[in-house]
């Protein structure tokens, strides 16, 4: 059996408001890999937009520097969750 790889295009996404936020970060983290980065960015495949289409979430599609992909900082859950919780 041959195993390929599928391989997708990143795009890079803000939600629009606090609550989109809450609920596109849930619906990601359920049902797709992706990174949180910096300033509330997050790097998802291109194919997942239909996944936050359908949970009718507000996002902006953000420009991607290729060159610089490798520098950004990830964000992990548990600060995320520390933010939340006023912790």
């Amino acid at each position: 059996m041959l195993y390929v790889e599928k391989r997708c295009a990143m795009i890079r996404i803000r939600f629009n408001s606090d609550h989109d936020r809450v609920q596109g970060n849930w619906v990601l983290l359920k049902n797709t890999v992706s990174r949180r980065l910096r300033d509330d960015v997050f790097e998802i495949a291109e194919e997942d937009r239909k996944l936050l289409d359908a949970h009718q979430l507000s996002y902006t599609v953000l420009p991607v520097d290729p060159s610089a992909s490798d520098n950004e900082i990830r964000i992990p859950i548990t600060y995320e969750v520390q933010r939340w919780n006023g912790d």
